[in-house]
């Protein structure tokens, strides 16, 4: 590896890189505002005036908490946080199993896992052009879900029936 190589990724992962320590500095912030409403939070859309209450000075003028997760149990709470994070999980684990074009539904799989893991480090849910990416591949992926079981087959018979009846 090149030094300038090296450096770029590797030089900065210490804790006097000033990004890496303003992260710290608003995830201990985050977790300060959470602790005041752990449960329903502090209101949508309000972590920055949050953070001004604090009395914190940061350099660069933040208004999110570089870690989507932080961020939005701080502003809709524990339960709010579970709700999101249950309905991922519920579409993320049926992808491959029940989805009918296994190399896409791995992908989107994938794609979806890739931004789950990002959004711990910055603002992804936040942020308009990767907000709507998110929703993309969320909507694409629940809609490409083979629903299984007695219920859904229940269903599509009785579609299939009204179909058929409407055609005599």
């Amino acid at each position: 590896l090149s030094k300038g190589f090296a450096y770029n990724y590797f030089g900065s992962l210490n804790l006097k890189d000033v990004t890496i320590g303003e992260r710290l500095e608003l995830w201990r912030l985050a977790w300060q505002i959470i602790q005041e409403h752990p449960w329903l939070g502090s209101g949508v859309n309000l972590f920055h005036q949050k953070l001004v209450a604090t009395g914190a000075y940061l350099e660069h003028g933040f208004k999110y908490a570089h870690n989507s997760y932080l961020q939005m149990w701080s502003e809709v709470g524990l339960g709010g946080l579970l709700v999101f994070l249950a309905s991922l999980s519920f579409l993320l684990l049926p992808i491959q199993a029940n989805h009918p074009n296994p190399p896409l539904g791995k992908a989107l799989q994938t794609a979806l896992i890739a931004f789950v893991i990002q959004a711990f480090f910055d603002t992804n849910f936040y942020g308009l052009e990767t907000s709507v990416l998110f929703w993309i591949f969320w909507g694409v992926s629940a809609g490409l879900i083979q629903p299984v079981g007695p219920l859904y087959q229940k269903r599509e018979e009785m579609v299939f029936k009204t179909h058929a009846d409407a055609l005599l």
